[in-house]
C-alpha cells in the first residue's frame, strides 16, 4: 500500500491545530500523523527540509544512505519505518500564492527506479491542484489556449525540451518559452508539470 500526504510546510513554532490545518488529504497511518504532530518531527524531519529549499523529487533513502542527515534527523526516519513507512519520494510544490508545499508518496515497497520521478511529479502536480480547489471551494474557469499553445503543450507532454519544441514547430526557443509563460498564467500553474496535469484535467490536452 503506497501512503499519501500533500500538506503546506508550517512555519517554525506552529501549533499542532496549525499543523493539521495546513494538511491538504493524507492516508497515512493515524498513529504516525498523531505522533509527528505531538513531538514536533517537522522541525528536523530531513524530507521537511529539502522540500523547504525546493529541492526537486527526490527519494529518501538515498540521504539515508550518503549520511547526509544528523542524529535527531535519521531518529525521525527511523520512526517512520515503525509504522510502515520504510522509503518514500517526496517533492517540493509552490502555491500560487507562494506558499511551499510537500507532496510525499511512502509505504514498505516503494518503486525507486529513476523513471518513475517524472510520472510522481506529475500526478502530485495534478493532486496538489485539486486539492487546493477542493478546499477553497473554488473551480476555476476552463483555461482558453490558443491552437499553437496547444502543440506546445502537446510536445511538452511528450517530455520534449522548449529548443525541441521550436525545432518541431519551426519556432525559436524564445518563442517557446513565451509560450509556456502564457500557458502558465492562463491556467493558473506554478511550473511546467502544474500546467501539464491542469491541460490534462481539463481535457485541454488527451
Amino acid at each position: 500500500m503506497v501512503n499519501v500526504v500533500a500538506a503546506f510546510v508550517s512555519p517554525p513554532q506552529s501549533t499542532p491545530e496549525e499543523q493539521i490545518c495546513n494538511v491538504l488529504f493524507t492516508n497515512w497511518p493515524e498513529a504516525w500523523i498523531e505522533t509527528y504532530v505531538e513531538k514536533g518531527y517537522a522541525s528536523v524531519d530531513p524530507a521537511v527540509k529539502r522540500v523547504k529549499n525546493l529541492e526537486p523529487i527526490f527519494l529518501w533513502s538515498d540521504f539515508v544512505q550518503k549520511g547526509e542527515i544528523t542524529e535527531s534527523e535519521k531518529y525521525v526516519m527511523d520512526h517512520a519505518k515503525d509504522h510502515q513507512l520504510k522509503d518514500g519520494w517526496s517533492t517540493s510544490l509552490m502555491s500560487l500564492d507562494g506558499r511551499v508545499a510537500c507532496f510525499s508518496f511512502a509505504g514498505q515497497n516503494i518503486d525507486c527506479s529513476p523513471d518513475i520521478r517524472g510520472m510522481l511529479n506529475f500526478v502530485a502536480s495534478l493532486a496538489f491542484a485539486r486539492a487546493i480547489e477542493i478546499k477553497s471551494g473554488k473551480v476555476p474557469a476552463p483555461a482558453e489556449l490558443t491552437a499553437r499553445e496547444q502543440e506546445v503543450l502537446k510536445w511538452l507532454g511528450e517530455g520534449k525540451t522548449d529548443w525541441e519544441i521550436g525545432m518541431i514547430l519551426g519556432l525559436s526557443e524564445k518563442t517557446i518559452e513565451k509560450h509556456m509563460r502564457n500557458i502558465r498564467i492562463k491556467l493558473s500553474a506554478v511550473n511546467r508539470h502544474h500546467a501539464l496535469a491542469e491541460a490534462f484535467r481539463q481535457k485541454i490536452i488527451t
